[in-house]
């Protein structure tokens, strides 16, 4: 439906307004990430939705592809939105980072992001290990290095390892290597 609607009017579909249901608020978010639009009507239509997104499955289903010409500027915006301090703003960014920024230029910067950004919100933290398993996967040593360290709060650090050693994607000797990384309280 939603490809549908990226094919059509899909302006007039957006500016009718918020969802009035789960299924219509996944849609419109759908529509955002899936429509022909320049980084710049796409950042600000995000930037109104995400009020409206009150839950993991809306916010995980609406990361848009960056083409290589937008990745700075959707950077930037990523920041923005992890600035706002609010749990699925910050979550978006997050997911977004671990969609679209998974790549030897920026592997350093979603690790630091992922270090250096808090809230207590429970889904940002589960975002944020998710984030880091994906990372653990494509570059184990950069994010072991940060699983070892003391950077990560201590219920995102227990997430990411959860998260890492439930993957289906990674050895049973990279699950025992990061099961090893776990600190007793």
């Amino acid at each position: 439906m939603s490809r549908r609607i990226c094919r059509g009017d899909w302006r007039s579909f957006l500016d009718s307004g918020p969802g009035t249901s789960f299924e219509h608020t996944m849609l419109r978010g759908m529509v955002i990430s899936g429509a022909r639009m320049g980084i710049a009507e796409r950042t600000e239509r995000i930037w109104g939705f995400l009020p409206e997104v009150t839950n993991w499955s809306v916010c995980d289903s609406f990361s848009w592809k960056i083409p290589a010409e937008e990745r700075g500027e959707a950077w930037m915006f990523l920041m923005r939105c992890l600035d706002t301090g609010r749990e699925f703003h910050m979550r978006f960014a997050v997911v977004t980072m671990m969609f679209q920024f998974l790549d030897e230029e920026h592997i350093d910067l979603v690790l630091e992001t992922a270090a250096s950004r808090r809230s207590e919100g429970h889904y940002y933290k589960t975002g944020v290990a998710w984030c880091l398993s994906c990372c653990y996967i494509r570059f184990p040593g950069r994010t072991a290095d940060l699983l070892r360290g003391d950077r990560l709060d201590d219920s995102t650090r227990r997430l990411a390892i959860r998260k890492i050693t439930e993957s289906r994607r990674v050895t049973d000797a990279d699950r025992a290597f990061v099961r090893g990384l776990r600190r007793s309280s």
